[in-house]
C-alpha cells in the first residue's frame, strides 16, 4: 500500500511542486544578489583601486585587530626573529671594530755586559712605532661593515615577512574552520529538524522506520564532520601559539569574519611594490654592494702601510784604565752616550698578494647580479600566480554564492514544504539535502583557496607588518 501511495504522489509531483517553487519569494525573478565588491556589484564599478594593498586580506575589522595583536606578539617573541635581531648586534660590533685605528707599540731594551775583570757596560734603548694606514683602508673597512649591518637588517625583515605570512595563513585557516563549523551546525540543525519530522510521521504510521534511520544517519554524518573540524582547529591553534612565541597554555583569541572582496590595485602595481619592498631582494642588492666594497678594500690592502718609529738610547761603558781629574787625583775612565733615532719603514710590494681574492670578488659580484635577476623574475611570478589564484577563486566564490548555494538552500526549503504536503518522496528531499552539504563543502574549499591565495599575495608583495 505504501509503495502504491509513493508512486501516486510522484505522478502528482509536477504541478503542485512547480506552483510552490514559483511562489517561493527566494526563487522569484528579481534583482540578483551580489557579493559586495564583486564584478556584479554596481557599487564596485569604476573604482578598481577601492581596496588598498594593506587590505588584501579578506577579513573584517575584528579579525584584523586580532591578527594585528598576534603579529605584534610574534615579532616580539618568536625565537627565529630574536636570533636575527642578535645577529644585527653582531654585525654592529664588527662595524665598531672596523673603525678602530691600529694600536701603536713601544719597546724597551736593556743591555748589561760583564767582562772578565768585573767591570760592566750598561745601557737601554726605548722605542715607539706607529702604523699609518694608507689608501683609505679604515674608510673601506667601514664601508664593508656598514653594508653587512644593512644585510643583517634586511635578513631580519625577510624573516619577519615569512613568519608573518605563515601566521596570516594559520589565522585565516582557523577562521575558515570556524566558518565551516558554523555551516555544519546549520546543516545539522536542518537535518535534525527533518529527522524530527520523519519521526513524527513514523509514529503516525505514514512512513516506514527505515526512512527515519536514513534521516538520522545523515544527521550523524554531519555530527561526525563537526567533531573532525573541532580537532583540526585545536591543532591549528597550537601551531599559531608556537609561531607567535606563546606558551601552549596561553589563550589565543581568533575572532572575526571573512569578507571576500576583489583586488583593488592591478597586477602591475603589485609587482612594482613587491620589487621595491621585498627584503630578500634588498638583501641581495646589498650583497652586491658588499662585494664591491670588499673588492675596494682588497685593492687598498695591496698598498703597504707606513710604519713610523722613534727611539732614545743611553749607554755607559767602564774601562780598566784610570785618568787624572782636574785636581790631579786618579779616577776610572767611563764613557756615557745618548742617542735619538727616527725612522720610516714599509713593506715592499714585490708581489700583489690579493690577486686571487680580487678575482674571486669579481666572480662573486657577477654571480650575485645573476641571482638578483633570477630573484626578480621569481618575485614577479610569485605575485602573478597569487594574483591569478586570488582573482579566479574570488570569481568562483561569487558564482557559487549567488548562482548555486542560495538557490540550493531555497530549493531545499521548497522541497521540504512539498514533502510536508505529501507531494514528493523522502528520497528527493534527502538527495537535495546531501547536495546542499556537498555544495557547501565545495564553497568552503574554494573559500579556503581564496583565503590562502590572499595570504600568499600579502606575503609576496610584503604587506607592512604592524
Amino acid at each position: 500500500m505504501w509503495k502504491k501511495k509513493v508512486r501516486m504522489t510522484r505522478l502528482r509531483f509536477t504541478l503542485p511542486l512547480c506552483l510552490i517553487l514559483l511562489s517561493s519569494p527566494c526563487l522569484a525573478e528579481g534583482p540578483r544578489k551580489s557579493i559586495p565588491g564583486s564584478p556584479d556589484d554596481p557599487s564596485s564599478q569604476g573604482r578598481q583601486d577601492a581596496v588598498p594593498v594593506s587590505s588584501i586580506l579578506p577579513v573584517d575589522e575584528t579579525a584584523r585587530s586580532e591578527l594585528t595583536q598576534l603579529l605584534k606578539a610574534a615579532m616580539a617573541r618568536n625565537p627565529e626573529i630574536r636570533s636575527r635581531q642578535a645577529r644585527i648586534g653582531q654585525a654592529q660590533g664588527r662595524q665598531l671594530q672596523a673603525g678602530l685605528h691600529p694600536n701603536p707599540s713601544i719597546g724597551l731594551e736593556v743591555e748589561t755586559e760583564l767582562d772578565a775583570a768585573g767591570t760592566a757596560d750598561r745601557g737601554f734603548t726605548a722605542g715607539y712605532s706607529h702604523v699609518f694606514e694608507t689608501a683609505g683602508k679604515r674608510g673601506r673597512r667601514l664601508a664593508v661593515a656598514e653594508v653587512e649591518v644593512q644585510i643583517s637588517e634586511d635578513e631580519l625583515a625577510e624573516t619577519r615577512r615569512v613568519i608573518a605570512g605563515q601566521l596570516r595563513t594559520l589565522f585565516l585557516q582557523i577562521l575558515l574552520l570556524k566558518r565551516d563549523v558554523s555551516t555544519r551546525q546549520d546543516l545539522l540543525r536542518i537535518a535534525t529538524d527533518f529527522a524530527d519530522l520523519i519521526q513524527a510521521q513514523v509514529q503516525e504510521g505514514e512512513v516506514p522506520a527505515l526512512t527515519l534511520d536514513q534521516a538520522k544517519a545523515e544527521a550523524e554524518r554531519i555530527q561526525a564532520d563537526l567533531g573532525l573540524l573541532v580537532s583540526q582547529e585545536e591543532g591549528l591553534l597550537l601551531q599559531l601559539r608556537t609561531l607567535a612565541g606563546l606558551d601552549p597554555t596561553d589563550t589565543v583569541v581568533v575572532r572575526g569574519e571573512l569578507e571576500p572582496h576583489d583586488i583593488g590595485p592591478p597586477l602591475e602595481e603589485l609587482s612594482r611594490r613587491a620589487l621595491a619592498a621585498r627584503p630578500d631582494l634588498k638583501a641581495a642588492r646589498a650583497e652586491v654592494d658588499r662585494v664591491s666594497a670588499q673588492a675596494e678594500l682588497l685593492k687598498a690592502q695591496a698598498v703597504p702601510n707606513i710604519v713610523g718609529s722613534a727611539g732614545y738610547s743611553y749607554s755607559r761603558s767602564a774601562f780598566d784604565l784610570f785618568g787624572l781629574t782636574a785636581d790631579g787625583r786618579p779616577a776610572p775612565i767611563r764613557e756615557l752616550s745618548h742617542g735619538i733615532s727616527v725612522g720610516v719603514s714599509l713593506e715592499l710590494p714585490v708581489r700583489d698578494r690579493n690577486q686571487g681574492n680580487l678575482a674571486a670578488a669579481a666572480a662573486e659580484g657577477r654571480a650575485q647580479r645573476f641571482h638578483i635577476r633570477s630573484l626578480e623574475s621569481s618575485i614577479r611570478q610569485e605575485v602573478a600566480v597569487a594574483y591569478q589564484r586570488y582573482a579566479s577563486s574570488y570569481h568562483s566564490l561569487a558564482v557559487l554564492q549567488t548562482e548555486v548555494l542560495d538557490r540550493s538552500r531555497m530549493a531545499l526549503e521548497a522541497l521540504q514544504k512539498a514533502y510536508e504536503l505529501g507531494e514528493i518522496a523522502f528520497n528527493d528531499v534527502l538527495a537535495e539535502q546531501r547536495r546542499l552539504a556537498d555544495l557547501q563543502g565545495a564553497y568552503n574549499s574554494v573559500l579556503q583557496a581564496y583565503a590562502t591565495a590572499a595570504a600568499d599575495l600579502a606575503q609576496a608583495v610584503a604587506v607592512p607588518i604592524p
